[in-house]
């Protein structure tokens, strides 16, 4: 098992998808049993641990017509176990194509080849609460970025 934290969160992207079945199988071989995840800006996390992450995968598979997720990773650069990335989260349809585009932010700390801890900032919060939370949600402001500026540009 790979144990650098750069290389652990690499791999993580590169296969966290873009099924739900990879997702899982992803989670379970690279997070720690004892996870926590706060996307969205959720404070204190929604995910603290790796059953309830795997618990929201196998929900989300009938969740707005998402068969899953890709991710671009942009930019990654380590400092001792933190991962900082810089990355697109694409939502897919049954046939691979792209539903959803959210540009994102996120600190990753690694122990022992595994993911401990996770927190994803996204450019405009609106677009994920809007797509993926339970809670009602009203956009009341525009975007900060338009659509057409990639991360990294």
């Amino acid at each position: 098992m790979n144990t650098d934290p750069l290389a652990v969160v690499r791999d993580f992207f590169a296969h966290f998808g873009p099924t739900h079945d990879d997702m899982v199988a992803t989670a379970r071989r690279l997070c720690h049993d004892d996870l926590w995840w706060a996307s969205g800006g959720f404070d204190p996390p929604r995910v603290t641990s790796l059953d309830q992450l795997v618990t929201d995968l196998e929900n989300a598979r009938a969740r707005k017509g998402v068969a899953g997720f890709r991710f671009e990773l942009v930019h990654a650069a380590a400092d001792g176990p933190y991962v900082l990335t810089e990355r697109f989260d694409d939502s897919v349809d049954d046939h691979g194509r792209l539903l959803h585009s959210f540009k994102v932010m996120g600190t990753l700390k690694v122990e022992h080849g595994r993911i401990r801890w996770a927190r994803d900032y996204f450019y405009d919060t609106r677009e994920f609460a809007e797509q993926y939370l339970p809670e009602d949600f009203a956009a009341d402001r525009s975007p900060i970025l338009d659509d057409l500026m990639r991360a990294g540009d």
